[in-house]
């Protein structure tokens, strides 16, 4: 008995030095803050305000595309409460693809953060001819260029703040980090108010908000695991 509970307290020891030493930082979740698979047959108006202006939203294949035709109003939808923890670190992550590339370009953003025309805080994501002229992101405080127009592929992007700095993946690469205080508030979807021609197609297959585990500031020393684990 004696020598199982000693092999136990080994194999705890080590799992824990290779975590440490290789920088893995612990999975735990508390759980989705908010999450939306965009199944349809309507926007689900617990969660969004649905403004089509000049324009379509249609359930295709379990993801809503945005369009509209040129010089309407493209459409978007909000989020009627904020979906981010209010304090803590969390996870932003979406599935997104670009029907078709234009001059006008759509995305998302966070409302509360973004200025039309000006400063973008927090996150975004962007394409167009125009202006982002390809795929652009927003870490924190910086504009990231990610790939050249058109971009018609499904990409998965993820939005990590923890301990006051924004970490990005694009595709479950990491790409860069930025240090920012900004805590996003809601999440708009396709483009604030505006006409234009010829506008960008979206569609959008999922959002996932999650609360996620403090990052330990400090690796275990051997020390320390041996009085954790002695």
């Amino acid at each position: 008995m004696r020598r199982d509970i000693d092999a136990i307290r080994v194999g705890l020891f080590l799992f824990v030095m290779i975590a440490a030493t290789a920088g893995i930082r612990p999975s735990a979740a508390n759980g989705a803050a908010f999450h939306d698979d965009f199944d349809g047959p309507t926007v689900d108006a617990s969660k969004w305000s649905l403004d089509l202006g000049g324009g379509t939203a249609q359930f295709v294949d379990g993801r809503l595309v945005f369009s509209a035709p040129c010089n309407a109003q493209f459409p978007n939808i909000t989020t009627v409460s904020n979906p981010f923890p209010e304090t803590g670190d969390f996870l932003f992550r979406v599935g997104f693809r670009y029907v078709d590339v234009q001059e006008g370009g759509n995305g998302l953003y966070a409302p509360n953060g973004f200025t039309y025309g000006g400063a973008v805080h927090g996150f975004q994501l962007w394409q167009d001819y125009c202006c982002a002229n390809g795929i652009m992101v927003v870490v924190g405080e910086v504009q990231v260029h990610l790939t050249p127009p058109p971009d018609l592929g499904y990409h998965t992007y993820e939005w990590q703040y923890i301990a006051g700095t924004y970490y990005f993946y694009f595709d479950g690469a990491f790409i860069t980090s930025c240090p920012s205080s900004f805590r996003p508030t809601g999440i708009l979807v396709g483009h604030p108010p505006r006409t234009y021609c010829p506008w960008t197609t979206q569609s959008i297959d999922y959002i996932h908000i999650e609360s996620i585990a403090p990052t330990p500031t400090s690796a275990r020393t051997w020390g320390r695991l041996k009085q954790l684990y002695r």
